[in-house]
């Protein structure tokens, strides 16, 4: 599983901003048996987080299906968002980088 991971995961944060594998799909805290292995990746994708931090707090998708159902969208995204939002908070908790 370890080998498969570093061939799926996206390693590269320019390529961070679309739907893919990011090293902390796999990798929820420093206890992970995939830590050691992507702890460079996991630590620049720590990083992205907390620099793609809206201003409202929250942080925005990466993907949309706007263009088949824009009136569900809507709804849909703001629901995600706060699913995207809780998400990266636990894992900024979890590795220690939001400030108490």
């Amino acid at each position: 599983l370890k080998r498969v991971l570093t061939v799926v995961v996206v390693q590269n944060p320019k390529e961070w901003n679309s739907y893919n594998v990011k090293p902390l799909t796999f990798v929820h805290n420093p206890q992970s048996p995939f830590y050691p292995e992507m702890e460079t990746a996991v630590g620049a994708n720590l990083d992205y987080i907390i620099r793609t931090q809206e201003t409202d707090g929250g942080w925005g998708l990466t993907w949309s299906w706007e263009e088949r159902n824009p009136a569900a969208w809507k709804l849909a995204e703001k629901e995600w968002r706060g699913v995207v939002t809780v998400e990266a908070l636990r894992t900024l908790e979890a590795f220690h980088r939001i400030a108490p």
